[in-house]
């Protein structure tokens, strides 16, 4: 079942993020945000427009997906989002990632026209899963992501609805 996040979410929507850090180049975030942090983060944008949705099976949230602003306060960009979206690692392959995508596509604010993701390159699996949503590459930002001692470009998938 896919549904609206609530704050008592947030601990499942930490955890699974803390996954992909500690997994290494699925997110540019090298550590966890923190519980405090986290609550913050759920608060901070009207959820009409920047809604979060988890994945949950038998009263387990097992991924989640998101839509924030890009480049928050530049009004001319307010029809812009960027998706994030995360699936618990043992749930990997069940096509829950699939599922939050498409649901997060079929409920978009009406304010919202462009949605990207930036991913590290390399996340192969991710960039397929937006590829089969229609996102195309929009930009390449060589050589920005330093870690873990490697070097890698992060990669802009985006799509206009309308």
């Amino acid at each position: 079942m896919i549904r609206t996040a609530t704050e008592q979410d947030l601990d499942r929507i930490e955890t699974i993020c803390n996954q992909a850090i500690h997994d290494g180049f699925k997110t540019a975030r090298l550590t966890p945000m923190g519980m405090e942090a986290r609550y913050k983060w759920f608060h901070h944008y009207d959820r009409n427009t920047y809604p979060i949705f988890v994945f949950e099976e038998n009263g387990i949230v097992m991924g989640w997906v998101s839509l924030s602003p890009y480049r928050e306060g530049r009004e001319a960009l307010d029809e812009t989002a960027v998706i994030s979206y995360f699936v618990d690692f043992d749930c990997l392959g069940r096509g829950i990632g699939s599922q939050l995508i498409d649901h997060v596509i079929h409920h978009l604010p009406d304010q919202i026209k462009a949605v990207f993701a930036i991913i590290i390159d390399g996340n192969d699996a991710s960039i397929h899963l937006l590829k089969k949503f229609g996102f195309e590459q929009w930009g390449l930002l060589p050589g920005v992501y330093n870690a873990m001692g490697e070097v890698r470009d992060q990669v802009y998938y985006g799509k206009l609805f309308r």
